[in-house]
């Protein structure tokens, strides 16, 4: 068996060393079966999570970049300093970017560390304010959040997909 070592000389002591060795080399392996069929059962959860958001954002007609932003807004309310709560976006934006390590870490892995809080918010405001001119002809909850990447800056996309990443849901970039 790979990994295995033998020793030389026949006493028991060596056998029972043999053993455990080969016992911890076989409990290694009945773990790196376990970790994979995890990541695989988290990676299919992962997916049924996205495609209940997008039937529950489709719901309320919010499978846009402006109805992915009110709905992460709504969720991450309830755990805003009052003052925030009635705030501007920006400002809950900036709140939400320190605060929910989720996002922040997504954020970091699309756009990098160049981005801080402040300009976080502005994103969400240039976002906001572009997608009330932007039509959806029809909501498909099995393509998810549909965007015309001609319509956004490449920051702004990049937003999108940290966003859409942690929510989870689908984000269709056309």
């Amino acid at each position: 068996m790979p990994g295995e070592k033998r020793k030389k000389g026949g006493s028991s002591e060596g056998s029972e060393e043999e053993r455990k060795e080969i016992d911890w080399f076989s409990e290694y392996l009945t773990l790196m079966k376990e970790n994979r069929d995890l990541a695989v059962s988290n990676k299919e959860l992962t997916m049924k999570l996205e495609l209940a958001n997008n039937e529950l954002l489709s719901s309320k007609s919010m499978l846009t970049a402006r109805g992915v932003i009110e709905y992460f807004e709504k969720q991450s309310r309830s755990m805003m300093p009052a003052n925030l709560r009635t705030g501007s976006r920006e400002k809950k934006w900036e709140w939400i970017f320190n605060n929910d390590n989720d996002f922040h870490k997504e954020i970091r892995t699309r756009i990098g560390h160049s981005m801080n809080a402040k300009d976080i918010g502005n994103l969400v405001a240039g976002v906001f304010s572009n997608d009330s001119f932007t039509v959806v002809p029809y909501f498909s909850k099995h393509r998810g959040v549909e965007i015309d990447t001609n319509d956004y800056t490449i920051d702004e996309i990049h937003f999108l997909r940290a966003l859409c990443a942690t929510i989870p849901c689908t984000l269709n970039e056309i």
